[in-house]
């Protein structure tokens, strides 16, 4: 029986099941969280998993009236330093052509895949960065 569920008992549980299986390779994933704040006030912040040798940036988000003052810059090179720390071999991530893809070339990011259209008339990018 397949089943659906979107709780983080079940996301745990199938990552609990994908260590057991994966013991020699899949030892010490974690979660990266880096963030800027303007006070209170959150004005930027970056989630990342590292997984095997590899980080996966899941979200990178910059509120709008803080735009274009080097805040996503400072939270790419930030994790590119936690990058070298851990001997993490590269840094991937997933936008659209929405999502300014510009930016991440501009840091250094190679676009190795590009599905054109994948809704509308956007574009997906998958790029990618070898730090080590």
């Amino acid at each position: 029986m397949i089943l659906q569920d979107d709780s983080k008992e079940s996301a745990e549980r199938i990552r609990n099941t994908l260590r057991k299986y994966n013991r020699e390779f899949f030892t010490d994933s974690e979660t990266i969280n880096i963030y800027e704040e303007d006070g209170d006030k959150l004005i930027g912040g970056l989630t990342a998993t590292r997984d095997f040798d590899s980080i996966y940036v899941d979200y990178l988000v910059v509120d709008k009236d803080y735009r274009k003052k080097g805040i996503g810059r400072r939270l790419i090179l930030q994790l590119e330093n936690i990058a070298r720390e851990k001997k993490v071999k590269r840094i991937m991530l997933n936008t659209y052509s929405f999502q300014s893809p510009g930016f991440y070339e501009r840091m250094g990011f190679k676009a190795n895949l590009i599905i054109d259209p994948v809704f509308s008339n956007y574009k997906h990018y998958h790029f990618i960065k070898e730090i080590l």
